[in-house]
């Protein structure tokens, strides 16, 4: 089938590429033609002023040198249109089999020469002036002749036009100039008066345009392409129009200038001159008759075309149909179903695609916050390690210190005890020296009896006793000196032996608190001892920690560096769904032709970037009635609010608000449309009121999934949108539109 399809295409293709082909041919021959006829018609200006000023030098005496100067100058113009013209002609040559025109430019380079070669005789004034004019002119005239003979008819519809617009309008001239130039005549002849000056020049004039005239249209006999009987007609008008008519019109022109008798009568004049005209019309009758024979002609092959372009159009529309059907059929309708799907699928993909860009951007700062956090922990846990560290060093110092605190506190429990065993012994040796003091004090009191024994007796001796009594109460001074000393120095004694006893005491206790003291820096340096373990295991363990920090601060970098490149891939996926939204479209176009799916082209046109997702268009989405038209719009607008949210990686707060909108519009909205449907009495209103139930129903359901801490509804809040939008607004509301405005 499509193969035959194709095979009437290329046929009608190589018809209409033929057709275009000749059509092209022509344009660019009558271009060359149009060309050919301008070169030559400003040459012949140029060589018709080059004749008059050739021959004004021949008839001066002494040309002025401005003269001759102008004669060069004009002669060099027209040789510039000539030598185009004669390129142009020549390359016209090269692509046409014209006999006619090639003959013709032959003649007119012969004459052509003959005006150039007798340009020098003219400036030595050596020719006769009339056979100057005679050369120009007949240049000219082969010029004008080489004009008309380019523009000769070559096919039957060229020959129509031609023959009517060119030979007739010929003929007429001269049947015209000729009947006038009869009038005048007749007019003369009948009053048997010479000519007057006046209609002298105006028969002049009128014979200028009759011999143009003649002059055209006998060229046109010797024409390859000139029908024979059109050449018997000028050859008809050649003998008689320019035969004995001319002769006779000379004869006329004679006798009014000799002032004899003219040689006719003004009937006879009448009569013959009507017959030379009527010769010249009778080339306008052949010319008729052949116009009519090549307009059959022309009109059979019309026919002819029409029958096979018909036929084969019709054969085409046959064939066109039966593949139409066929491709229908067998592939429009599952590429419809493709694009379908692809449609879905590729709403699905943007959407999802707008949703891991947001989550995808979300993750990407949340990781870059998390390794800054990460940084700050690394940075304070390694002050952490080192405070440890010194901790530890500290309490391992410590704890060096505590034993030799130990050690001392054991060395000075020692001394302690050493120095009460000291007191102890200095307490005995204060008893003992007490005793002995107790033995001074007693020989000091005994000393005392014997010295005042001593002092008695002396006193009893009188005289030879004063020398002994002197002594007696020396040694009784000292004796009491003596017992004075002694019980200053046994009060003494016995104080110290009070204090001893004392600093025994005291030195008991401090050697018990001592031994307390001993026993507490053992606990303590226990006590270091385990801080410097914990110091050293708390280093070890915050060390550890501060390595595997540093291995999340890199593998947060990672995970910051790779969600970066998420989000980038998810845009890529966004371009890319877009694309596909485009492919979709013109598959839709495509297939469709129209704007069938126009809806569904706009929903998936616009939007790419998290912008206007689509645009109100009356011609898609009116229903017709103004007033709904109005509140659908506020749908575009809340779809288009959606749509930037999603995009744009809006915050829970704003999509929950645009939701919030939703519903109120949803139902306001149906709401009034429910009225405005009831109050028009719409026939089909209750299966309307389910569908807007139906509709509330799945917005109500999104809501509360919204509400409930469900956020990846993105995707169904849009396909539900789109669903509203391009379902039940385009295939649903424009049904009561419809039923509105028949009404109206």
């Amino acid at each position: 089938m499509i193969s035959l399809m194709l095979v009437v295409s290329l046929v009608l293709a190589a018809l209409l590429v033929t057709e275009a082909l000749r059509q092209r041919g022509d344009a660019k021959r009558y271009d060359q033609m149009n060309e050919i006829a301008g070169h030559l018609n400003a040459a012949a200006g140029w060589q018709a002023i080059e004749r008059g000023v050739g021959a004004t030098i021949i008839g001066s005496q002494t040309p002025p040198a401005e003269l001759v100067a102008t004669f060069d100058e004009v002669g060099r113009n027209g040789d510039t249109e000539a030598n185009s013209a004669a390129l142009k002609s020549e390359k016209l040559l090269s692509e046409r089999d014209g006999v006619d025109f090639k003959a013709q430019f032959g003649a007119w380079k012969k004459a052509y020469e003959e005006v150039k070669s007798s340009r020098s005789a003219v400036k030595g004034k050596s020719i006769p002036a009339p056979d100057w004019i005679a050369k120009a002119t007949a240049n000219i005239d082969a010029e004008f002749l080489l004009r008309d003979v380019a523009f000769a008819p070559e096919d039957p519809s060229e020959q129509v036009l031609y023959y009517n617009s060119v030979l007739r309008a010929n003929v007429a001239a001269l049947a015209e100039y000729a009947g006038r130039e009869r009038a005048q005549l007749g007019n003369v002849i009948g009053s048997g008066a010479p000519i007057p000056p006046e209609t002298l020049e105006k028969l002049k004039m009128f014979r200028a345009v009759v011999d143009q005239a003649a002059a055209k249209t006998i060229a046109l006999r010797g024409l390859k392409n000139t029908p024979p009987k059109l050449s018997s007609a000028i050859s008809a008008f050649e003998q008689e129009f320019l035969g004995e008519y001319q002769k006779l019109r000379l004869d006329i022109f004679k006798a009014s200038a000799e002032a004899v008798p003219y040689p006719v009568t003004a009937g006879e004049w009448i009569s013959r001159s009507t017959k030379a005209i009527n010769a010249s019309l009778n080339i306008s009758k052949v010319v008729g008759e052949l116009s009519t024979e090549a307009a059959d002609i022309t009109l059979a092959d019309s026919r002819n075309t029409i029958i096979l372009n018909s036929a084969l159009s019709v054969f085409a529309l046959a064939v066109f149909g039966a593949v139409f059907l066929f491709i229908n059929r067998s592939v429009v309708k599952p590429v419809i179903r493709i694009i379908n799907t692809l449609s879905e699928g590729s709403s699905q993909i943007s959407a999802a695609s707008g949703e891991i860009s947001s989550a995808s951007q979300a993750l990407a700062e949340g990781a870059t916050e998390q390794a800054s956090s990460l940084e700050e922990t690394s940075a304070a846990l390694q002050q952490i390690t080192s405070q440890s560290r010194t901790n530890s060093d500290n309490a391992s110092d410590a704890n060096k210190i505590s034993h030799l605190a130990g050690e001392g506190a054991e060395k000075g429990s020692v001394a302690m005890k050493d120095l009460l065993d000291a007191i102890q012994a200095i307490s005995k040796s204060s008893g003992e020296i007490n005793k002995i003091i107790k033995v001074i004090e007693e020989i000091a009191f005994q000393t005392n009896l014997l010295a005042l024994n001593a002092a008695v007796e002396a006193a009893r001796a009188g005289e030879h006793g004063k020398g002994f009594a002197v002594v007696a109460e020396e040694v009784r001074n000292l004796a009491q000196r003596s017992a004075g000393a002694a019980k200053d120095t046994a009060a003494m004694i016995a104080e110290a032996v009070k204090k001893a006893q004392t600093g025994v005491e005291i030195a008991g206790k401090a050697g018990g608190a001592m031994s307390g003291v001993i026993e507490g820096v053992k606990k303590v340096g226990s006590i270091v001892q385990d801080i410097s373990q914990a110091s050293t295991q708390q280093t070890t363990g915050v060390e550890q920690v501060n390595v595997a920090v540093s291995q999340m601060d890199k593998v947060t970098q990672n995970n910051a560096a790779s969600a970066e490149e998420i989000a980038a891939a998810s845009e890529e996926l966004n371009a890319q769904a877009e694309s596909l939204n485009d492919v979709v479209k013109d598959l839709i176009r495509l297939v469709h032709g129209s704007d069938t799916h126009a809806a569904e082209l706009l929903f998936h046109s616009k939007g790419g970037d998290g912008g206007v997702l689509l645009e109100w268009d009356d011609d898609v989405f009116s229903v017709g009635v103004p007033e709904m038209d109005r509140q659908h719009k506020k749908l575009v607008d809340i779809i288009n609010e959606m749509h930037h949210q999603v995009r744009t990686g809006g915050s829970h707060a704003n999509i929950g608000s645009v939701l919030d909108g939703l519903m109120e519009y949803a139902q306001t909205h149906l709401k009034n449309e429910e009225a405005f449907l009831r109050k028009n009495n719409y026939p089909d209103f209750d299966t309307h009121k389910k569908l807007h139930e139906n509709l509330l129903a799945k917005a109500g359901r999104l809501y509360g999934k919204f509400k409930a801490g469900d956020t990846a509804l993105a995707t169904d809040i849009m396909m539900f949108l789109k669903d509203w939008l391009v379902h039940h607004i385009q295939g649903v509301d424009k049904k009561y539109g419809v039923y509105i405005n028949s009404r109206a």
